[in-house]
This record gives C-alpha cells, sequence and structure tokens, in this order.
C-alpha cells in the first residue's frame, strides 16, 4: 500500500510541473488572463497589479542617437486626429526640429488599423495626445499650466495644453539637438533632453482629470479653452471632483446621471462635467468671465406683479415681400414677480422692430418702475434674432432701459466649417454687450442652471456639447433652455438643429418635459431631410406640452404644419393649444390653464 502511495504522489507532482512548463502551448505567459472569468480573490491575500502609465526610470546619462549617417533615427508622431494646437503648430515644430541636421524629420500619424498595436521599441518623437501610453503618462505628470518633453524608452514626448507650451518644448528641443550636433551625428543625453515648463501661472492650481486620455483641445475663443478626456467613468469624474476639495462649488448638480461643477479659481471660471451618454469629462476654461451671482439659488423676491409670457409677433408691412421676409425672428418676453424682464432674441434689424419691444416692455412693467431685462438670451447670431439687440435696440434705448445680463454662448471658429457673417454678428453681440454700462455677458453651459428673480433656467444644450464635432449648418449652435416660472415649465428651443436635439435628449431625457414648448427653427428645416428629423420629433415627445408658443406668420402656417416633425408636434395627446405669432402680442397668465375644449 506504502508503495502505491508513493507513485501516485510521484505521478501527480510530474503532472504539476508538466502543466507548468515554459513553452506549453496551452499556457499564455505573455497576456494576463479575464480578470472577470476568474474565481474571488481572497481578501487576505495582497493583489498587486502593474500601472500601464509606470515606467522604468530612466538613465539621466544614456545617450539618444537620434540623427547619423545623413538620416534620422527618430520620426515625429502625431495624433491621427489632431486638436487645433497640435495643427496650429505641428509643421513650426518640424521645421525647428529638422533645422540641426538639415534634413527633414519625418512625419507620420499614430493611426491603428483594426486589431493592430504600436511598437514601443520603435524610435519615436510623439508630439502631444496621441494615442500612445508615452503620451497618456506624460500629460498625467502634467497641470494644464505646463508643458513638458519626457523621454520613456525609445520614445521622446512632447507634451502640452497650450500652443505656447509647445513652443517651448519644440524650441527646448531644438536647441538640444543643434547642441548636440558633431560630426553628421545628433546624440544626446536623456538629462539633456527631458525638460518641464511651467508655462501658464494662472492655470497651476487647476487640476486636471487623472489617467485619462485627452481626446481634444477646442479653442472655443474669446477667452474660453475646452479639454475634453474620453472613456471616463461616473467614478473618474468623483475623483477628479475631489481634487477641487479646497475650493467651494459655485454651483454642482446632477441630472439624469450627467455631473456638473463650477468653480472661480484665480482668474478662471472653471466648469467640469460628465456626460454618461459618451463617457466624456468635460472642462471649460474661461479667463472672461467671473462668477455670476445668478448662479446661486435666491432667498426670496419681492413681487410687485403677476408672471406673464409675452410672444411678440414680428410682422410687418402689406406687401407680399414683407409677408415674406418677417416670418421668421423671435422674440419671447418672461415678466417676473418683480417686474423685470427675460427676454429671449427680439427680432431683425429693423428700428421698428426695437421700438416696438422697448414699447412692450414699457407697457408691461409696474408704474413707476424703470424698464428691466434681467438677463437678455440670444439662442444665436442669426440676423432674425440678434440683430435687433445688436444694432437697434441698446443704441436707441440703453439709457431707457436697465439691462443687467447677456447669455449666449457662440461657437469656435474652428468648429463652424462654414465661416461667414455670422461671426460679424457674434463679435458684435459681443461688443454691444460690452459697451452697456452694469450688464454681464455670461457664457452659459449645459447643465448650469441660473436663479433669476423668480425664475429658474436650466441649459440643456449648447455648442460646447458638441464638441470636437463641427458642423456647417449653423443653427447647431443655438442655445436649448428651459425657464420655470409661475409654477410652469417653458422650453426655449431657438433655432435648434436635429443634431442639437440629439445631444439634449441623450443626456436629459425626461428632464425635458415641459408645459409650454416654443417650435424650433419656426418650424422650418432641422439641418437633415425631414424624414431624418428623428430626434426633433423624439425630443417634442419627451417635452409633450400643453401650449405650443410658434414665432411663424401665419401665412406660412398651413404648409409648415404639414412637415412630419411639426405634425407629430402638434398631435402629441398633451397638446391644448397653438399659437402663432404672425403679428400679435400674445400675452400667456402663468400659470397656464388650457381653454377647454
Amino acid at each position: 500500500m506504502k508503495k502505491i502511495t508513493s507513485l501516485l504522489l510521484i505521478l501527480c507532482m510530474l503532472l504539476a510541473f508538466a502543466s507548468c512548463k515554459p513553452g506549453d502551448p496551452n499556457t499564455d505567459v505573455t497576456t494576463a488572463p479575464d480578470i472577470t472569468d476568474q474565481p474571488p480573490v481572497s481578501t487576505t491575500e495582497e493583489v498587486t497589479t502593474a500601472d500601464p502609465l509606470k515606467f522604468p526610470a530612466e538613465d539621466p546619462q544614456r545617450e539618444i542617437v537620434l540623427f547619423e549617417n545623413n538620416k534620422w533615427n527618430y520620426k515625429l508622431i502625431r495624433p491621427d486626429v489632431m486638436n487645433e494646437v497640435v495643427s496650429n503648430t505641428l509643421a513650426t515644430a518640424r521645421y525647428n526640429l529638422s533645422l540641426a541636421s538639415r534634413i527633414g524629420i519625418g512625419v507620420a500619424s499614430d493611426h491603428l488599423e483594426e486589431g493592430a498595436s504600436y511598437d514601443d521599441g520603435a524610435c519615436e518623437i510623439l508630439y502631444g495626445n496621441t494615442g500612445h501610453l508615452q503620451s497618456l503618462s506624460a500629460y498625467n505628470s502634467l497641470c494644464f499650466g505646463e508643458a513638458g518633453v519626457f523621454v520613456i524608452g525609445n520614445k521622446i514626448v512632447m507634451a502640452a495644453y497650450t500652443a505656447a507650451g509647445f513652443k517651448q518644448c519644440y524650441l527646448h528641443m531644438a536647441a538640444v539637438l543643434q547642441e548636440s550636433f558633431k560630426d553628421g551625428k545628433i546624440a544626446a543625453k536623456v538629462s539633456d533632453i527631458e525638460k518641464v515648463f511651467n508655462v501658464d501661472e494662472s492655470l497651476s492650481d487647476i487640476p486636471r482629470p487623472d489617467r485619462l486620455n485627452l481626446l481634444t483641445i477646442q479653442d472655443c475663443q474669446y477667452e474660453q479653452t475646452m479639454y475634453i478626456f474620453e472613456k471616463a467613468t461616473e467614478n473618474d469624474f468623483l475623483k477628479y471632483k475631489e481634487k477641487f476639495a479646497g475650493t467651494a462649488p459655485v454651483q454642482e448638480r446632477s441630472v439624469q446621471g450627467n455631473h456638473f461643477a463650477t468653480y472661480q479659481i484665480g482668474k478662471h471660471l472653471v466648469n467640469i462635467s460628465y456626460s454618461k451618454y459618451d463617457n466624456r469629462i468635460r472642462t471649460i476654461l474661461n479667463e472672461n468671465n467671473t462668477v455670476s451671482p445668478l448662479m446661486t439659488e435666491n432667498t426670496g423676491t419681492e413681487k410687485k406683479t403677476d408672471n406673464i409670457i409675452i410672444m411678440h409677433g414680428l410682422g410687418w408691412g402689406t406687401s407680399d415681400a414683407d409677408i415674406l421676409n418677417h416670418q421668421n425672428g423671435i422674440c419671447i418676453l418672461f415678466r417676473l414677480s418683480d417686474g423685470r424682464f427675460l427676454v429671449v432674441d427680439g427680432g431683425f434689424n429693423r428700428q421698428g422692430d426695437a421700438d416696438d419691444l422697448y414699447k412692450l416692455l414699457v407697457k408691461y412693467t409696474p408704474s413707476g418702475m424703470k424698464p428691466t431685462v434681467a438677463a437678455w438670451f440670444i439662442t444665436h447670431a442669426h440676423g432674425d434674432h440678434h440683430a435687433t439687440f445688436a444694432s437697434k435696440f441698446v443704441n436707441s434705448y440703453k439709457a431707457a432701459v436697465n439691462i443687467e445680463s447677456l447669455l449666449f454662448n457662440p461657437p469656435s471658429s474652428a468648429s463652424d466649417v462654414n465661416t461667414s457673417n455670422e461671426r460679424t454678428g457674434e463679435e458684435l453681440i459681443i461688443s454691444v454687450a460690452k459697451g452697456i454700462n452694469g450688464c454681464k455677458w455670461i457664457r452659459p453651459h449645459v447643465g448650469d442652471r441660473y436663479y433669476i428673480g423668480d425664475a429658474v433656467v436650466d441649459f440643456y444644450y449648447t455648442i460646447d456639447q458638441y464638441y470636437p464635432q463641427t458642423f456647417t449648418y449653423y443653427n447647431t449652435c443655438s442655445l436649448m433652455f428651459s425657464v420655470t416660472l409661475g409654477g410652469q415649465k417653458t422650453m426655449i428651443n431657438g433655432d435648434a438643429a436635429n443634431a442639437s436635439f440629439k445631444e439634449a435628449i441623450r443626456m436629459f431625457g425626461d428632464e425635458l418635459k415641459a408645459d409650454i414648448v416654443q417650435v424650433a427653427h419656426h418650424g422650418y428645416g432641422t439641418g437633415v431631410s425631414d424624414s431624418m428629423s428623428t430626434d426633433v420629433m423624439q425630443g417634442y415627445k419627451y417635452m409633450s406640452p400643453s401650449l405650443i408658443l410658434w414665432p411663424l406668420g401665419n401665412e406660412h402656417y398651413a404648409n409648415l404644419s404639414k412637415k412630419v416633425y411639426n405634425k407629430y408636434l402638434t398631435l402629441l395627446p398633451s397638446v391644448k393649444e397653438i399659437k402663432i405669432a404672425g403679428k400679435t402680442d400674445h400675452v400667456v397668465s402663468l400659470p397656464y390653464i388650457p381653454p377647454e375644449k
């Protein structure tokens, strides 16, 4: 019996050795097992996981040969999809690096074919937010105000968040190359190559999220920059927000699994957000805006009057040309309990539109009170929306009417493929607002909430949420927001496109429910074919209003009401009444009570 037992023991040992010997075709020693297929790990055991972003420390004295035998050993690698900062600096960077040898250094993108992987052994200078882990590691070591050149194995990484940062990097690298050129060879030590630059001290206290790839840097213009980080989770955002623990938030909100927070850090208004549908974190840095007191909830509002909505009809003239030309534009007013107004857009570049708007403000302002616009919203810079404000009203009535704030968010010129006279309109709006004594320009973002008198204003779409996509249909940048007043919610859609609705419904869904809805783009096109306007219809379904405000002339209603998305809206079971602007001032008392049918 002892002999049998011994033989069994020996046999088991041999089998054990055979099952784990090197070279066993059934054992992949280079691939980590899928942890989802493994049994639970005992809590008493210490589990260590290699950090893919931590690379072995470099020997500062190691010499790197970049150029010899009349050719470069290194190639310059750029991101396959370049952000504006990389795109605007790459050519100059390549030129400066090539000066040392007088031979142009090769450039390639980091594009990977399906199933392929990066070659860590290849000698490459990684420029910007490439897909290589070495680039991600470098960016994770920098704050927004820094830039740096790093050596990681066979990679030299140049990382920066600004054009000024990249300039520091490539000028430093070019100087190293030129100083190292000797006998037809460029060889430099790691310690000479590596360097970190403090480019902007004002950004040094603004944290970035850890371990997330920087998808793009968007120059939003007018001193605003957006950084988009991809493949984020809700937990990534919560960890990111912990980095702001020493700064009290101006506002923080969570809606439908999306998270939003705003901080004031030095001269920057910092807006951070997490959108669940695309798993992205957006960090917006704005030097132009300081904290708006409108983002702080009111403790109370003095009641002087009742709440009303006025949809002003912009119809003008009697000729066929007049009738056809004046069916567009939006002019909607909300009267607050304290007698002030919210104004949406205003109308055309016509003195008559400005005069009529002034008369409306005077007529509905409580006796003895100066007409006051608490907030003027410009949905976008098309002339039938902004021109009354920017070209006529302010010039004529800025002394007679107080205008306390302008809410307007223009798009980046780089995102608008068909740049045209809208850019002139945007510049005019901002310039005029800055010239109004006491008026503050507020640049709203998705998720922002503003408390204006007894109104609560929530933003569901701004062009920031559309980046990094570009657009050819300018209405894509129209604001979408709601005004909750008198216990009811009115959805303002401006000229929102199908693409705008798509972003709003993916983020907010049921939160779009409203009592009153303004028809988007007067019922005209949505940026796609009528049959493809499914997101507009889905948005209207979520909104399901009782009252429809239609900024359109009566002459066009018969035709436009037949469009599939408009017909869908008007036939919703919730709809009780439709008001068409025409040439009439439609006054709606709040709360709105539908007529009995």
